[in-house]
């Protein structure tokens, strides 16, 4: 007998577990907890460039990158970046002072420096945008969260050397209508 009453108390408390559990699951029942707390819109990140060169030594890197596009965003932070070309520790090398004093091979303002936007800045939702002859970068974030880089470079022809076909790549980091990353 006692057996059968432990069965029977046992069964009762596996089913309003299993019904309480069902009810959590299909949204039957809510908590505040659940209710109160925003939906974080999350993160995504997204990068192209036009091309790259990446000579090593030794595991050192020399990359250079040319039309580089990158955009991301963390729940309603979003960021962008453009940028012709990147000559990485090359352009570092070359704009820095010389060992005996001497100046710099080249200014630190001859090169190309990248477009950046945040959306906690003002106007960062218009972008910003810059051409130089056949170059074009532009970048633009805002709090939805959205973030879009754009490159441009023009077809170039270094008389008959090297000759470059040009390219756009483009990056973008949002969310869509149903609110989940892409």
């Amino acid at each position: 007998m006692r057996s059968s009453k432990g069965r029977v108390r046992a069964l009762g408390v596996g089913g309003v577990a299993v019904a309480l559990c069902s009810g959590l699951a299909f949204g039957a029942i809510s908590t505040n907890a659940s209710a109160a707390a925003p939906v974080a819109a999350g993160f995504g990140h997204a990068a192209g460039r036009t091309f790259q060169i990446d000579p090593r030594t030794a595991g050192l890197s020399y990359q250079v990158t040319f039309g580089s596009a990158i955009a991301d965003h963390q729940n309603s932070v979003a960021r962008a970046q453009a940028q012709i070309a990147n000559f990485g520790l090359i352009g570092s090398a070359m704009t820095a002072p010389g060992c005996n004093d001497s100046p710099a091979p080249i200014s630190a303002e001859y090169l190309p420096k990248p477009v950046r936007v945040d959306s906690r800045e003002p106007g960062a939702a218009k972008g910003k945008s810059e051409v130089n002859g056949p170059f074009e970068q532009t970048a633009r974030a805002s709090e939805r969260p959205f973030a879009d880089a754009y490159t441009k470079i023009a077809p170039l022809d270094l008389g008959g050397v090297v000759t470059f076909l040009g390219g756009r790549p483009q990056s973008t980091s949002e969310l869509d209508d149903q609110d989940k990353p892409q």
